[in-house]
């Protein structure tokens, strides 16, 4: 009987010990894409109001509904993106409210053609941060 009780704690003392776990932990580098747009052309030619139109990113990855961009400073917008992977090739335009679409120039950044005329921005995410800067409608300076 000894033997069975001191068997028992045994047990109870050993079997309850935790096993450290040394293996490695493996976290991949999230994959985020940030968009920064410069209104400040369009709020000095009066084509846009900060204070009573919205600016929104919309693309082959929203199903083209739009997301709200937050402002920073100085009639710059921004929005990140996490639900991107690398590898993804996107397309995307920025718009004032519902129906102002900007047009991209093929001159200054990589476009394709959007089978209305005019023209999407195109970007193939990176693996880690990606960070797109941009003129709206690249009328920047």
């Amino acid at each position: 009987m000894n033997y069975f009780i001191y068997f028992i704690s045994s047990l109870v003392v050993f079997g309850c010990s935790e096993t450290p776990n040394t293996a490695p932990v493996y976290e991949e580098d999230p994959t985020t894409v940030t968009f920064i747009v410069d209104m400040s052309n369009q709020v000095q030619s009066g084509s846009f109001n900060s204070n009573s139109q919205e600016l929104y990113l919309a693309g082959s990855f929203d199903n083209w509904q739009g997301m709200s961009l937050e402002l920073i400073e100085d009639y710059r917008y921004t929005i990140t993106l996490t639900t991107l992977q690398a590898g993804d090739e996107i397309q995307f335009k920025f718009r004032i409210d519902d129906s102002n679409w900007e047009a991209p120039n093929p001159d200054v950044c990589d476009c394709v053609d959007d089978g209305y005329g005019s023209q999407n921005r195109f970007y193939t995410v990176l693996q880690g941060e990606n960070l797109l800067e941009y003129w709206f409608s690249d009328d920047g300076e």
